[in-house]
């Protein structure tokens, strides 16, 4: 099943070739954010903590290389940046400018 806010008619055609996939079009997401994310870790235990919800932008970064990426790099790195802030910790996340590669979630 692949959910999503809108496909594109060349996606649509493609995707409905896939025997068993479902597609599902998110009308209105009338939920707002969590502020507070709360997860169990274990023994009765509880980890509550504040949402991540800020963005990180090409203005965020500072470039320390000599060389400086390239848009399509700068567009992979930003990313892989939003794709693995959604993983466990110390994940590592192998990114194209518009999908991931990889991922290596910690164990």
């Amino acid at each position: 099943m692949i959910v999503a806010p809108d496909f594109s008619p060349e996606a649509a055609a493609l995707l409905q070739k896939k025997k068993s996939l479902r597609l599902m079009k998110v009308l209105q997401n009338s939920l707002q954010p969590a502020a507070l994310e709360v997860r169990s870790v274990g023994a009765e235990s509880f980890l509550v903590q504040e949402s991540d919800l800020r963005r990180v932008t090409a203005n965020d970064l500072k470039i320390v290389t000599k060389r400086s990426p390239t848009a399509t790099e700068l567009q992979a790195m930003l990313f892989g940046w939003r794709v693995v802030k959604h993983v466990r910790s110390n994940a590592i996340v192998y990114a194209g400018f518009d999908r991931t590669l990889g991922l290596a979630p910690a164990r």
